[in-house]
C-alpha cells in the first residue's frame, strides 16, 4: 500500500470520528438543566419576615401597679412567652400616691421625658380619685398627657377598679376615665370592668386582697392580659397560666381560672380572637 493511499484513508477514518462525535449526545448536563438547578432571583433574594420593632411601656402609679411582682413584669412575661417580638416595660411608681404626687415629685416627669424613648405611657391614679376629686385627676392626666405628647409616646389611662366592699364606685370610675380619655384622645385600658366581669361570672377568683382593695396574684394577672390585649392589640387567650417574671420568680393562676380571665379580658378589651 501506498503513502499516499494510506494518508487517504486516515484522513477518511478521522472524518468519520468526528462525525460519530458530533452525533452522540453530550455526558455533561444540559445548561437548561443547570439553570433549572438554579434558584430563582426571587427565591435568592428573598428576605426572612421581618421581627417586630420591640415594645416599650412606662408605667406611672402605685400599688395597683407595682404588687405581685408588678403589672410591667407580668407583661413582659407574656409578651416574650408569645415569642413574636421584644418589650421593655417599666415603672415610676410610690405607694399609694396619686399622679399629683408623681408630678410634684419630678421623677416621673424626668422618666417621660429624658428615659425613653416609649411608645406609650401608662397613667394610674389613687384608687378613689377618680371619686373623690375627678377635678384634680383630670388637671394632672392633662399635664402628664402634654408632656408624654412632647416625648412623642401616646397616654394609655389605667381604669382600675372598686373596692370590694363599695362596687357602686365603678361605675363612677368608668365615666371619670372614659370622660378623660375622650377629651385627650387617650387610649383606656378597662381593667375595672374586666374585674366586674369575672366577679360576676366567677366570684370564686379571688381578684382583691383581704383589705378588699389591692389586687392578688390573680387580680394582677387579669390586670396584665387586658394591658396585653389593650397595647398589643391580639388576645391573650392561650398565653401561659404561670408566667416566668424578669427577677426569676412566677406569678401564676390555675389553668382553669387563666382560661376565664384571659376570656374577661379579650371581651373588654373588645379584641377579635385569633385562630
Amino acid at each position: 500500500m501506498g503513502v499516499k493511499h494510506f494518508r487517504s484513508r486516515r484522513s477518511i477514518l478521522a472524518c468519520l470520528f468526528i462525525a460519530l462525535l458530533v452525533t452522540l449526545p453530550s455526558c455533561g448536563p444540559k445548561k437548561a438543566d443547570v439553570d433549572a438547578k438554579k434558584p430563582s432571583v426571587a427565591e435568592a433574594s428573598a428576605p426572612a419576615a421581618p421581627k417586630l420593632p420591640p415594645l416599650r411601656v412606662l408605667f406611672v402609679g402605685n400599688n395597683y401597679t407595682f404588687d405581685n411582682g408588678g403589672i410591667p413584669a407580668a407583661l413582659t412575661a407574656m409578651v416574650h412567652a408569645k415569642g413574636e417580638r421584644d418589650i421593655l416595660a417599666v415603672s415610676s411608681v410610690g405607694g399609694g400616691k396619686t399622679l399629683q404626687w408623681h408630678w410634684e415629685q419630678g421623677t416621673a416627669r424626668e422618666s417621660v421625658a429624658h428615659r425613653g424613648p416609649w411608645d406609650y405611657v401608662v397613667l394610674q391614679d389613687f384608687s378613689t380619685r377618680p371619686v373623690d376629686d375627678p377635678s384634680a385627676m383630670f388637671a394632672y392626666v392633662r399635664k402628664f398627657d402634654e408632656l408624654i405628647r412632647q416625648a412623642g409616646a401616646k397616654t394609655v389611662l389605667f381604669m382600675t377598679w372598686a373596692r370590694l366592699n363599695e362596687p357602686e364606685n365603678e361605675t363612677v370610675i368608668v365615666q371619670a376615665y372614659n370622660k378623660i380619655g375622650r377629651e385627650l384622645g387617650a387610649t383606656v385600658a378597662r381593667v375595672g370592668p374586666a374585674w366586674e366581669r369575672v366577679l360576676d361570672e366567677k366570684p370564686s377568683i379571688k381578684l382583691h386582697m383581704e383589705d378588699r382593695s389591692h389586687p392578688t396574684p390573680a387580680g394582677t394577672y387579669l390586670a396584665a392580659c387586658v394591658f396585653y390585649a389593650t397595647l398589643l392589640n391580639d388576645s391573650p387567650v392561650g398565653l401561659p397560666a404561670t408566667l416566668q417574671l424578669p427577677n426569676g420568680k412566677t406569678l401564676g393562676v390555675s389553668p382553669e381560672d387563666a382560661k376565664v380571665l384571659q376570656k374577661a379580658a379579650e371581651r373588654v378589651a373588645r379584641v377579635t380572637p385569633q385562630d
